[in-house]
């Protein structure tokens, strides 16, 4: 799994100074070449640049006059460029071209994995999932509330793409939920996304998993707020060793997670992340990575985002677990 960078990865818009303005209306006229030069190739591992859409049936195809035996070079009657096509498909097209969800209570009494998803009619789409601590009673009753309520709260109200006030509001609601329901200690963990047409911005508290795939490659997005993240921290100053790091018992143990006071840890993008055809974002708890490798994952998100969510299941199910975890998973395909 390669590291991501957030370095480049953001879009960049283009704007016509003065200067340029004869050019562009030459090249809009047909009189002259793209000012902007030849557009990057959309297949390369991220796109940056924003390009002006051309109108298949405007200037294009009022250019369509040829001479005598010439072959009309926008004639396309009857041939199909897949590559073509999906240069158009991007271009005209962007945006979810699938969604789909799975929870499951695995092996375990008690359920206490969450998850929703909703779209609203200006196409923005919310998705989060969450996973209660099972050493806190009744945290599957938090993390169900927790989904419920982000849910919810998106559909009613514009929240906009800035996450990191949502989960603050949230933890106060799940504070003020205990207290009513006199539930002395309880918490989850929080993954989160805001979904453009063709852009995210994410949001992660405690140690489930936010996934991108893209170019047949995985990438992790968030860290795991777990006492290992300090330990690691530690062994980098020196202060402990590596091998003291990742055999200490606790590692896993959560230092971030909703229901706290304050949540202490918060992973966020500050920028929106652009997206494009053939992505696949997943966001899961850790049912699914204790379960599943890397290479297995990237292998299922492959297939569609309905295809992916029935494979994660039925795969899971194979390995038929004597302990397994509760699972839960959203997996949004573009």
């Amino acid at each position: 799994m390669r590291d991501f960078d957030f370095n480049d990865k953001f879009d960049k818009t283009v704007a016509i100074i003065p200067e340029e303005e004869e050019e562009w209306q030459n090249f809009l006229s047909g009189n002259g070449e793209d000012p902007l030069g030849e557009p990057e190739d959309p297949f390369g591992e991220f796109e940056n640049t924003v390009e002006m859409e051309r109108d298949p049936g405007g200037l294009e195809s009022s250019r369509t006059a040829s001479m005598p035996g010439e072959k009309n070079p926008f004639d396309m009657t009857g041939v199909i460029d897949p590559q073509e096509e999906l240069r158009r498909m991007m271009e005209y097209d962007p945006g979810i071209r699938g969604i789909a969800s799975v929870c499951e209570i695995g092996k375990r009494e008690q359920q206490q994995d969450s998850c929703r998803y909703c779209e609203k009619q200006n196409e923005e789409v919310f998705a989060v999932v969450a996973d209660g601590i099972g050493s806190y009673e009744q945290s599957g009753e938090i993390s169900t509330f927790i989904t419920e309520y982000m849910a919810d709260r998106f559909m009613r109200e514009d929240i906009g793409s800035d996450l990191v006030p949502f989960i603050t509001e949230t933890n106060d609601m799940v504070r003020q939920y205990m207290k009513q329901n006199r539930i002395k200690k309880a918490g989850s963990t929080v993954t989160a996304l805001w979904i453009g047409k063709n852009d995210m911005k994410w949001l992660s508290v405690g140690d489930s998993k936010i996934f991108l795939f893209r170019d047949r490659s995985l990438v992790q997005l968030n860290r795991e707020h777990n006492f290992g993240m300090l330990l690691d921290e530690q062994a980098k100053l020196g202060n402990i060793t590596k091998r003291q790091a990742e055999s200490h018992p606790k590692r896993k143990a959560l230092v971030s997670y909703v229901g706290m006071e304050q949540i202490p840890y918060v992973d966020y993008s500050r920028e929106k992340v652009s997206l494009k055809f053939g992505d696949r974002i997943l966001i899961a708890t850790d049912g699914i990575v204790q379960s599943l490798s890397e290479n297995e994952i990237t292998e299922i998100l492959r297939d569609s985002a309905q295809r992916a969510a029935e494979r994660i299941k039925e795969e899971i199910r194979k390995r038929d677990k004597r302990y397994q975890d509760n699972y839960a998973a959203v997996v949004i395909g573009f």
